[in-house]
């Protein structure tokens, strides 16, 4: 019995102008949404009142 996986060819497949579109598109709104947060970081205990949410109110 053979302990290794048989054969598989790699196919290399180059991405569409539309792929790459959505890739950027993609990564801009990911690093937009890191941005975002981290402009706002200081903002986030006002606007969540932690204290009012454990407390179940």
């Amino acid at each position: 019995m053979k302990k290794y996986l048989p054969y598989r060819p790699v196919l290399y497949l180059p991405k569409t102008k539309s792929e790459r579109v959505m890739d950027i598109i993609g990564i801009t709104l990911f690093l937009g949404a890191i941005l975002f947060v981290g402009v706002n970081w200081g903002n986030i205990p006002e606007s969540i009142p932690a204290i009012s949410i454990l407390k179940g109110r």
